[in-house]
């Protein structure tokens, strides 16, 4: 299936990864960021820099440095519980050391691209409150709060009318 992303979001989205030095992501039932390099035949073992907090129903994300042909990488890995007896890893790299911030809004971009092409999320709509017609990035907010906007079809101009 081709995505729904419009032209705009994808932009948005690329632009918000480059900025905080976004590679790529993994999503594994098991493999943290050490069974994928071995598996991948990279010999640098992870080393645990930081702990943040965790993402809602998350563990701890944790952040490994390591090298892959003298480059220096990033990764943010958090795990959880996705049914009775499965859990999801998800590894997110970087080329920079991310914040707690940069890995979540590397998730919400990931949550968002499916809402677009699953969930019917609408980039452009009719606000419910005052019937304006707006993209969802002429909210007013943060990421966040524009994901938001746009899940609620709320313009956040509504004061201004």
């Amino acid at each position: 299936m081709e995505s729904k992303v419009d032209e705009r979001t994808r932009k948005y989205f690329d632009a918000i990864k480059f900025n905080v030095g976004f590679i790529g992501s993994n999503y594994s039932e098991s493999d943290g960021i050490t069974e994928i390099l071995q598996k991948t035949g990279v010999t640098d073992i992870p080393k645990l820099i930081k702990t943040y907090n965790g993402y809602l129903n998350s563990s701890s994300i944790e952040i490994f440095k390591y090298s892959v042909n003298n480059n220096i990488r990033y990764c943010a890995e958090l795990s959880y519980q996705n049914d009775i007896d499965s859990f999801c890893v998800e590894t997110h790299i970087f080329n920079r050391y991310p914040s707690r911030d940069d890995v979540i809004a590397i998730r919400d971009i990931y949550k968002t691209e499916f809402g677009i092409d699953y969930r019917g999320y609408q980039q452009e709509f009719e606000c419910w409150e005052c019937g304006h017609h707006v993209h969802w990035l002429d909210t007013k907010g943060t990421l966040s709060q524009k994901i938001d906007n746009m899940k609620e079809k709320f313009c956040t101009m509504c004061d201004s009318f």
